[in-house]
């Protein structure tokens, strides 16, 4: 819908309710054209418009900013409007009076505040002059301030023009010069632009409903689309998961196209565009939709929608969180508390008898990523080491190991004893954990992490220096000739299930297949690959049809390795990981490939070409095999009962370095880098 002044749009229907015509304006602003006070509102016609379809988007664009009253800002949250072009033209008032626009700036910021309090997560858009008639630099500067108040996520900027028959041309004088006009419009692009990109920069980790338009114009790799907020999102072509509205449970994967809405994952922002990547095809309705909700969530979708007032929303607020935290630890607490513990155990059919020692782990059954085996541990031990998920045995335990997505509310009132300690595990980095901070910072008495400065140091793998070493270069020889003759005739492959990552290694490996072949597997491929092939067994006879591995970690952090590293390795590919500086430490020497010693995608495209011809340089990639040998570290249990021995009755903690501060360690130690791959793009 397009129109300066649409609200003042008129249905002269003999029917219709005459009404005071003022009241239809938002407030502070006053009319400065005449218009009919009777017939269809513009509101109606916009809610009689959205009942023909309510999945369509409507988009309401450059009105006059008194043509937004409490009415049309009903109509337009209830019916998808999440984008106002709201026109300034200036931040000066008094340029605003020989404008004859009818409102002051205060006036407004107040719509702003209004229209932002109403739709939350609204985008505003803009249109400012520059050099009107007796423009001064302090009127400029008011424009850049109210462009940093208000945050547009875009601004249109135009240098005045003087137009016969108008107002103005009949009473000013077009003094401004025209290259101060146009800095002047420079400077409030550049405003705008800084204000748009941390706008846009919020988006990120969010997924949004996008509708696909176009082929993106840089890439016909790429769909363009947009947002309900109307932003302009770039996300990579291919297929989607599709749900069955017929079938809840009927889930098949189609390819995306033009007029689809689907949900874009958004991992990088500039100021004019998000970039991301489609999950699944989404309906057009946005999560924050008020219509038609089910009468037990009615408070809260009302408070969401702005319907209620600001007592009635604290006090459901309380009510809410009350009900909550009651709910959490009576969930979560009650096999602690209320249970019987197991207090024996029976030993080869011996006499039962009180354990020693006993580590409990609070971890769903099953996770991938600890890798232990319940019961007893053949650790080579002279005392009993148990590892249980078994929540009754709380009470008995020596140590009590969380991962982060394992603290809960309830977990802070633990009673836990003084000669107990709760140690804090994890081999993935922190953006790949929810990291709460509600009583998080003096929880942990120890670590457990792929950090070599933590309490117990648990890689994912570990290089061991051999015994004897071979002498002679037969060993280079036989295995330049196995790795690269007969079977491994393909070039590089890359495995992953997690598509939007915060390093942005997705991005990397696109650009990269531009130059070489690059067989991409799993969710974020495009050739397909059985759940179960993830596992390394599976992995094996895969890994022998290539010379490269791509291992690009989806989070760049200091000593961060990813467990595709190890397995590279051994299997006999040369892994090609994101940066150097995360490796050397641990792994032999020219045993892999850095994306950060080349200075773009292109140049390291080159190189593995050059090595692909080239069996003699490749096979130098091999040498530290007579050397060394790997190992993958399926599970740190061991190591763990023989610290938890050595360690158990004392409370001294491992972060001393910030005042016994787990949270504040666990984020300055990792140092992660946000987008570490763009910069090859």
């Amino acid at each position: 819908l397009l129109g300066q002044n649409v609200n003042s749009y008129c249905d002269a229907d003999a029917n219709a309710t005459i009404v005071d015509g003022q009241q239809y304006l938002a407030s502070g602003f006053v009319n400065v054209v005449k218009r009919k006070n009777s017939g269809i509102r513009f509101a109606e016609l916009l809610q009689r418009l959205s009942s023909i379809n309510s999945n369509v988007r409507i988009r309401f664009t450059s009105p006059h900013p008194k043509d937004f009253p409490d009415e049309v800002l009903f109509q337009m949250n209830y019916y998808f409007f999440f984008e106002f072009y709201n026109q300034a033209q200036s931040g000066s008032n008094e340029v605003l009076r020989r404008m004859h626009r009818g409102y002051t700036v205060e006036a407004y910021m107040n719509l702003v505040e209004k229209i932002k309090d109403k739709i939350p997560g609204v985008t505003l858009t803009s249109d400012f002059i520059s050099g009107f008639c007796g423009e001064t630099d302090e009127d400029h500067e008011q424009s850049v301030q109210l462009i940093k108040n208000v945050q547009y996520s875009y601004c249109y900027t135009f240098v005045y023009s003087m137009r016969e028959r108008t107002k103005a041309h009949r009473r000013y004088c077009d003094d401004v010069p025209m290259d101060v006009k146009k800095a002047r419009s420079q400077q409030l692009q550049s405003e705008f632009r800084k204000g748009a990109l941390a706008l846009n920069k919020t988006f990120i980790g969010k997924t949004l409903t996008v509708l696909v338009e176009k082929e993106s114009k840089r890439s016909s790799g790429f769909w363009m689309g947009r947002s309900d907020g109307n932003l302009k999102i770039i996300f990579p072509k291919g297929s989607v998961n599709c749900f069955d509205s017929s079938s809840s449970s009927s889930v098949h994967r189609r390819n995306s196209k033009i007029g689809d809405f689907v949900a874009v994952d958004i991992t990088d922002a500039s100021s004019e565009v998000l970039k991301g990547f489609a999950t699944r095809i989404a309906t057009s309705q946005p999560v924050s939709h008020c219509v038609h909700r089910p009468s037990l969530q009615l408070l809260v979708m009302d408070y969401y929608c702005g319907r209620l007032h600001v007592p009635l929303k604290i006090f459901s607020l309380a009510i809410l969180l009350l009900a909550t935290v009651i709910f959490v630890i009576i969930r979560d607490g009650r096999e602690l508390f209320f249970a019987e513990p197991k207090l024996t155990f029976v030993e080869n059919g011996g006499e039962p008898r009180q354990l020693e020692k006993l580590i409990l782990l609070f971890i769903s059954v099953g996770q991938p990523e600890l890798r232990f085996t319940t019961g007893r541990q053949n650790c080579g031990l002279d005392y009993d080491c148990i590892a249980s998920n078994d929540k009754r045995l709380f009470p008995l335990s020596s140590a009590v190991i969380f991962e982060l997505r394992d603290v809960r509310l309830s977990s802070i009132f633990l009673p836990k004893r003084d000669d107990q300690m709760f140690i804090f595990y994890s081999r993935e980095a922190p953006p790949q954990l929810f990291a709460p901070t509600l009583g998080v910072g003096n929880f942990f008495d120890h670590s457990v992490t792929y950090l070599p400065i933590s309490w117990l140091h648990c890689p994912y793998g570990m290089v061991k220096k051999k015994k004897k070493k071979k002498k002679g270069n037969s060993g280079e020889e036989s295995i330049a000739t196995s790795l690269v003759q007969p079977n491994r005739t393909r070039l590089a492959f890359w495995i992953a299930s997690k598509c939007s990552s915060h390093s942005g290694r997705e991005w990397l490996v696109h650009r990269l297949a531009q130059y070489v072949p690059i067989d991409t597997y799993g969710a974020c491929g495009t050739l397909p690959l059985a759940r179960a092939a993830f596992d390394h067994d599976r992995q094996r006879s895969l890994a022998k049809l290539y010379k490269f591995r791509i291992v690009f970690e989806n989070t760049v952090c200091r000593n961060y390795m990813t467990e595709r590293f190890f397995e590279a390795l051994i299997d006999g590919s040369v892994p090609v990981v994101l940066r150097r500086a995360d490796y050397e430490s641990i792994a032999p020497e020219h045993s892999f490939i850095a994306a950060d010693d080349f200075r773009s995608a292109k140049q390291l495209a080159d190189y593995l070409n050059y090595l692909d011809k080239n069996s003699e340089q490749y096979a130098k990639y091999f040498h530290w095999t007579r050397l060394y040998s790997v190992e993958l570290v399926r599970s740190c249990v061991c190591k763990l009962c023989l610290a938890i021995k050595e360690k158990s009755g004392t409370r001294t903690r491992d972060f001393n370095n910030t005042n016994n501060n787990f949270y504040q360690w666990w984020n300055e130690e990792n140092d992660c880098q946000y987008d570490f791959a763009s910069r090859f793009v």
